[in-house]
C-alpha cells in the first residue's frame, strides 16, 4: 500500500479498490467497486488506532468472493425477512416467492470492521417501502443477522 498525505488521513492506494479516501464525517475510509455493472461502496472502519490494515484484510477475502457471498446474502435474506414480508408489508395482498424476492434486492455497498465483521447493503426493490436491507456476516463468512433499516 501507498500512503499520500491528505488531511488528518492519508489516502490508501489499494490493489483492486484504488485509492481509499477518509471520510471525516463518517469516520472511515470508502472508495468503489463495480459489481454487475453496479458502482458498490465500499466502506471499511478504522480500528482504535485509526489503522485499516485488519478490515483491509477482510475486504480482499470477501469482494474477491462477491459473488458467492452476494447470492449467499439474498438467501439468507428470504430465510430471515420473507415471511415479515408476506405477513405485514404486503401489496395489494400478493404474497411473493422467494425468486421474486431476491430479484428485487439489488447490492449497493458494503462496510467491513476491525474485528472481521461485514454488513452487505441492498435496495430493497420497494420490498419494505425503499428501506434498505442490511446483512450482516461475521469474520467467518456466516451471516448472523438480516434487517431493514431506514
Amino acid at each position: 500500500m501507498e500512503f499520500e498525505k491528505c488531511m488528518n488521513y492519508p489516502d490508501i492506494k489499494h490493489e483492486f479498490l484504488g485509492y481509499l479516501r477518509y471520510n471525516s464525517e463518517l469516520d472511515w475510509y470508502e472508495s468503489q467497486v463495480v459489481f454487475y455493472e453496479t458502482q458498490l461502496t465500499i466502506s471499511i472502519s478504522t480500528d482504535d488506532n485509526n489503522k485499516v490494515e485488519s478490515a483491509l484484510y477482510r475486504v480482499n477475502s470477501v469482494v474477491r468472493e462477491l459473488k458467492h457471498h452476494a447470492k449467499s446474502a439474498k438467501e439468507y435474506a428470504v430465510e430471515q425477512l420473507l415471511k415479515l414480508k408476506n405477513e405485514t408489508w404486503l401489496d395489494e395482498g400478493e404474497t411473493l416467492t422467494s425468486e421474486e424476492f431476491k430479484n428485487r434486492m439489488t447490492l449497493e455497498g458494503l462496510v467491513f470492521f476491525p474485528d472481521g465483521e461485514a454488513e452487505l447493503y441492498y435496495n430493497d426493490g420497494n420490498l419494505f417501502l425503499r428501506h434498505c436491507i442490511l446483512i450482516k456476516m461475521d469474520k467467518h463468512d456466516c451471516f448472523v443477522d438480516a434487517s431493514i433499516r431506514g
